[in-house]
């Protein structure tokens, strides 16, 4: 729970941080990991939570994405960059199955990007025509 809580304080920072500095009424912000991925991670660890952004005042996500790959491209990427502690975690067959259960109960919430093929590019660019449309950007 002291993991959890540790990783929710940064969602909450983040919430608050984008509300006083950027105009994300009229402006799309972009963040890599957020609340989805603080509950999936900790809830395959076995905790039952679930997803609650009025509980902790967290901005909620117009749009959220969840990045498909096949196991073996994705093994083979991440082992070529070197493998974080979660990439770490994730090559226990038994956690990332309950990792992607977890995904998978929240699917009708999510846009689904598959990340498999060599030309990533230009199917990212088509990606943010068809899903993303003007405004500034901010990326955090």
């Amino acid at each position: 729970m002291a993991h959890y809580l540790y990783y929710l304080s940064s969602v909450v920072y983040m919430s608050d941080y984008i509300r006083q500095n950027f105009d994300y009424k009229n402006n799309n912000v972009y963040c890599v990991r957020y609340l989805v991925d603080t509950i999936m991670s900790h809830r395959a660890l076995g905790l039952n939570i679930e997803p609650d952004y009025d509980k902790y005042n967290i901005l909620k996500p117009d749009l959220t994405i969840c990045v498909r790959l096949d196991e073996k491209i994705r093994q083979k990427r991440i082992t070529e960059r070197g493998k974080s502690i979660l990439d770490k975690t994730l090559d226990d067959n038994i956690f990332r199955t309950k990792f992607l259960h977890e995904f998978k109960r929240y699917s009708s919430e999510f846009v689904f990007f598959n990340n498999d093929e060599e030309d990533i590019e230009s199917k990212a660019l088509t990606f943010f025509d068809k899903y993303i449309k003007g405004g500034t950007c901010y990326e955090l």
